[in-house]
């Protein structure tokens, strides 16, 4: 409102498109943001989605006359590169981290990360496993709720797989409490 009001002399009931454009460029090239620098297209899109809800807001409340944001386009955001790949002995590392808090602990660490690795599941699908989950004749896992509360089912490589049945087998036992939420969980805390 700053902006508008010292650059284009308006108030909040007399912003246009016009105006709103010529604030998302000034972002872009910096004369608009506070700190003189340009913004990256992912900032000016949710600038430009907060100024789209506000002045949305106001017109459904009757303070403005028309929304000048219905029209307002957002820049287009380009989808980025996958970060690096982890190299072989970064992965090594990764998978010798799981040690030295006791036996159950480190077969359920050592548990996760290969499933982890293998499969590309997020945090809290693996948390979220439960025993059910768990196809022991097809080395495979149901993902009950994933991304979007969609559905899958994912294969385990036999290396993982076996990681996942020693800890099921040796540590997961140790790691029961007297809890109902625990009985069905696959992946138990101390």
């Amino acid at each position: 409102l700053g902006w508008l009001e010292e650059h284009l002399d308006c108030d909040l009931d007399e912003v246009t498109l016009h105006a709103l454009r010529a604030y998302q460029c000034g972002l872009l090239t910096g004369e608009s943001s506070r700190s003189g620098k340009p913004l990256g297209a992912g900032s000016v899109a949710r600038i430009s989605s907060a100024w789209r809800a506000f002045l949305g807001f106001l017109h459904d409340e009757g303070r403005l006359q028309e929304n000048p944001s219905a029209r307002l386009a957002r820049p287009r955001v380009g989808k980025r590169a996958p970060g690096h790949a982890l190299t072989i002995p970064e992965v090594d590392r990764l998978l010798a981290s799981a040690t030295g808090r006791g036996r159950a602990l480190d077969l359920r660490d050592r548990a996760m990360v290969e499933l982890f690795y293998a499969t590309g599941l997020r945090c809290a699908e693996l948390l979220d496993l439960d025993l059910g989950d768990l196809d022991h004749g097809e080395r495979k896992v149901y993902v009950r709720s994933g991304k979007g509360d969609k559905g899958r089912v994912v294969p385990v490589i036999r290396s993982a797989w076996k990681h996942l049945v020693l800890y099921l087998q040796q540590a997961r036992p140790h790691l029961m409490r007297e809890h109902a939420d625990s009985a069905c969980a696959a992946f138990l805390s101390k």
